[in-house]
C-alpha cells in the first residue's frame, strides 16, 4: 500500500496530473490527425523530461559534487543569501527565510562555532514586497546563540556578483584574508567563479563549504526516477538557470 499511495500520488498530483492530461490530448489528436500535434508531443515530452529525477541526476549531480566541505581554517564565514519573506513572524524576526537560506544559515552558524570566527551575512531586499535577506538572516542568527559582535551584516547586495563586491570590501577593511564561502551546493560553482573574478588579485583565499545538497551521495536508481515528480522539476530549473549563469560568466 505504500508504495501504490506513492504511485498514485506522484500520477494525481502536478506534474504528473498535466503530463497525463497532455499524453491524452497527445493521443487524440493523432488519431484525429490534427495540425499541430507534433508541437503538443514534443511539449509534452519536455514536461516529462524535466520533470524526471533522472535528467536531475545528469544535470545536478556535476553542481553538487564540484566541490567538497573543507576542514581547512578560515578567519571568517561568507554565507550567501537565498530568499527571505517579510511580514511572517518567526521566533526570533518579523520575517523568515526559504529553505535554501535556512540551510545555509545553520551551516554557518555551525561554523562559527567550532572555529570561533565571524559570519558576513551578504543579501539585501531583492523586491518591494521581499524580506531583507540580511537582517533577517541576523535575527536567526542571533536567536541560534551566535553573538551579536560576530555577526557582520551587509544588505544591500542582490545577486552573486554583489555579494561578492560587497563582502570583498569589508573583508578588506576588518584585514580578513581568508573566509569560507557557504552556500548552496549546486549553487557553489557558479559562485566561486563570481568570487574569484571579484577577489582577483587580492590576499584573500576562498574555502567553497557548500551546503543544502539535494541528490543523495549514494542514490540508486529505481523505478520511481521514471516517475515526475515535483522535486525534480524545481531542481531541473535550479541546475539548468545555474548553468545558464556560467555561460554568462564565461562570455563575459
Amino acid at each position: 500500500m505504500f508504495y501504490f499511495n506513492k504511485i498514485l500520488s506522484l500520477i494525481l498530483l502536478p506534474p504528473g496530473i498535466f503530463i497525463i492530461f497532455l499524453l491524452m490530448l497527445v493521443i487524440y489528436m493523432f488519431v484525429k490527425r490534427l495540425y499541430g500535434r507534433h508541437f503538443v508531443a514534443i511539449i509534452t515530452l519536455i514536461l516529462y523530461l524535466i520533470s524526471s529525477p533522472l535528467l536531475t541526476e545528469i544535470l545536478l549531480r556535476p553542481l553538487e559534487d564540484k566541490y567538497n566541505v573543507s576542514d581547512k581554517k578560515a578567519e571568517a564565514i561568507v554565507v550567501l543569501g537565498g530568499g527571505a519573506i517579510q511580514g511572517r513572524k518567526s521566533v526570533n524576526s518579523n520575517g523568515t527565510v526559504g529553505d535554501y537560506s535556512a540551510s545555509r544559515l545553520l551551516t554557518a552558524a555551525q561554523l562559527s562555532f567550532k572555529y570561533n570566527v565571524p559570519i558576513i551575512v551578504t543579501g539585501g531586499q531583492k523586491f518591494s514586497d521581499s524580506g531583507n535577506e540580511s537582517r533577517i538572516s541576523n535575527d536567526i542568527l542571533q536567536g541560534l546563540g551566535i553573538s551579536k559582535d560576530k555577526i557582520i551584516v551587509e544588505n544591500t547586495s542582490r545577486n552573486t556578483i554583489e555579494n561578492a563586491i560587497n563582502s570583498l570590501d569589508i573583508c578588506q577593511k576588518l584585514g580578513i584574508h581568508s573566509i569560507y564561502l557557504v552556500t548552496s551546493s549546486w549553487h557553489m560553482p557558479r559562485s566561486v567563479i563570481t568570487f574569484n573574478k571579484v577577489y582577483n588579485n587580492v590576499n584573500i583565499k576562498i574555502i567553497p563549504f557548500p551546503c543544502g545538497y539535494l541528490l543523495n551521495n549514494n542514490k540508486k536508481i529505481s523505478g520511481f526516477d521514471l516517475l515526475p515528480q515535483m522535486w525534480a522539476l524545481e531542481a531541473n530549473y535550479l541546475a539548468i538557470r545555474e548553468y545558464l549563469g556560467l555561460l554568462i560568466l564565461k562570455i563575459q
